[in-house]
């Protein structure tokens, strides 16, 4: 008996843990798309920390993540972005008010993929009730480095290395 409450509590984690990801890829999606900030940092708690093969930060204020979100919102726009397509691969409680989650994310301009499609893991906690907030993305993105530089560096520092040859 209790195996079978064990394994329907672990199904319906995974569902819930599933549409929690869900509902924060619709909302950050729109938002970039949109320019929509107070809608994309409602979907984060800070400090948040970002990562990329650069680098890794901890965002901890308003101004710097809202810097970071309209160089982002730039450089989707310098490559004619129309849709991010990005679906859940893995999502699972690792708490009760803790998710983890893979995504992985195709950047289109119209039909044509503006790079190769990549992974994003992340992690959220739940802040209040069906709150749930992103305290840390991962982005395993690896044919735009000067997009990867803006998550994992910061906005200013990735016009300032652009130029610069990239290790990995």
């Amino acid at each position: 008996m209790t195996v079978s409450n064990e394994h329907e509590f672990s199904e319906r984690s995974e569902a819930e843990a599933f549409a929690v990801c869900e509902r924060l890829l619709e909302t950050t999606r729109d938002a970039l798309l949109t320019r929509d900030y107070p809608a994309f940092v409602s979907a984060f708690q800070l400090p948040v920390t970002m990562e990329a093969f650069e680098g890794r930060r901890v965002v901890d204020t308003d101004d710097c993540f809202r810097r970071t979100f309209d160089a982002a919102c730039n450089y989707y726009a310098a490559q004619h972005v129309t849709d991010l397509v990005r679906h859940v691969v893995a999502a699972a409680f690792v708490g009760p008010d803790d998710i983890n989650s893979t995504i992985e994310c195709r950047v289109l301009a119209g039909t044509r993929l503006v790079q190769a499609p990549f992974a994003v893991h992340s992690r959220m906690k739940r802040v209040a009730g069906d709150d749930w907030r992103i305290i840390e993305t991962i982005y395993l993105v690896e044919d735009a480095p000067r997009f990867s530089r803006i998550l994992s560096i910061g906005p200013g520092a990735a016009h300032k290395h652009m130029d610069q040859p990239r290790t990995i």
